[in-house]
């Protein structure tokens, strides 16, 4: 975390440490468009403002005694959806602000405007804390490196420094897994994406099969995105399968949805073709056809940690670095059969 300065930080200043024109600074600072400035330099005024803690004169604290704290998340529509983990967190965590006294803003921003980003949270804002979630690790050292406000991370990394929330994406894996086996099945495929958390989900569930001696092919891991698009996609694909495994582990909801989805538009039905078992149930989980086994992350278990950290960072002034993993719950509902094991 960069040390707050007591000395009152000015654009020259800033001018001064990146070797540019007070002009060039204001004109990025001041959000104006009319004179053309690189995106690298717009990110190196951004990043040398958050990390010298400059705040600009127009914006006071109304009530010192209230905390303010970011929340950034990358994607728009995993921002905002209603749906997702992060919307979800960030609703308890403003249904208890009148109790905490701790305002959270939410916001979602461009990778390649992480700094400004911060700039607009922790400098104008004057936010006292950031929590982040869905950035890589790359990333959150690089705000480590400039923000000089605790930083939370929500997600599966550990970073030395900065304190931790991590769901436990290898135990997600490995409940999936048990939960099918204990129903019988040998065979499955994993619906996944080309990400840590998906990986570590498939490995939680591969482990839990090899510790059985049954083995998951590589051939049998199929990657795309989240969204229901893809789960489609996989269905189609599924449906050419000559030899069709008895169960699927999908890492999100929202790719299972588009699975269930055209697997019911060809005339089938899950779980009679094939069991389903997916991740992070979402609101629509209860109610799909049929409705789907899940593994459930407790939204509220998040945001009371998030706010006990922020409590003990920013009142209490205790630097400690935690980290955290919460364990998910299996939620069963209709989309596993059981099988008969011989």
């Amino acid at each position: 975390m960069a040390k707050m300065t007591s000395k009152t930080v000015t654009m020259t200043d800033i001018a001064d440490a990146c070797g540019l024109s007070h002009a060039t600074v204001s004109f990025v600072l001041r959000g104006r468009l009319d004179k053309p400035v690189s995106p690298a330099t717009r990110e190196r005024v951004f990043a040398e403002a958050v990390r010298m803690g400059y705040q600009p004169q127009r914006h006071h604290r109304i009530d010192a005694s209230k905390l303010k704290v970011l929340f950034i998340c990358p994607e728009y529509q995993i921002a905002y959806g209603e749906a997702s983990f992060p919307a979800r967190v960030m609703a308890d965590l403003a249904r208890q602000q009148p109790e905490t006294q701790i305002e959270f803003v939410m916001t979602s921003m461009e990778r390649a405007s992480m700094m400004e980003t911060l700039y607009r949270g922790v400098c104008e804002r004057q936010a006292d804390a950031v929590v982040v979630t869905r950035v890589i690790e790359r990333e959150i050292i690089a705000m480590q490196n400039h923000c000089p406000v605790p930083i939370i991370h929500l997600g599966s990394s550990k970073v030395d420094g900065i304190c931790s929330i991590n769901i436990d994406d290898f135990a997600i894996g490995k409940f999936a897994a048990t939960h099918l086996w204990e129903h019988g099945h040998r065979t499955a495929l994993i619906l996944g994406t080309d990400s840590d958390l998906s990986r570590h989900r498939e490995k939680g569930f591969t482990d839990f099969w090899h510790s059985r001696g049954v083995s998951v092919p590589p051939t049998e891991i199929w990657h795309d995105d989240i969204y229901p698009p893809s789960g489609i996609a996989h269905a189609k694909r599924f449906l050419t399968l000559e030899q069709k495994p008895s169960a699927i582990f999908s890492i999100t909801d929202t790719i299972s949805y588009g699975f269930m989805q055209e697997i019911s538009r060809q005339g089938h039905r899950i779980p009679d073709m094939v069991s389903l078992v997916s991740c992070d149930n979402m609101p629509y989980s209860a109610w799909s056809v049929p409705a789907l086994d899940t593994l459930h992350l407790c939204e509220k278990t998040f945001a009371d940690r998030i706010i006990h950290i922020v409590n003990r960072r920013c009142r209490k002034h205790d630097d400690r670095t935690t980290h955290e993993d919460i364990v998910p719950e299996l939620v069963v509902r209709e989309s596993v059969r059981r099988l008969p094991v011989w």
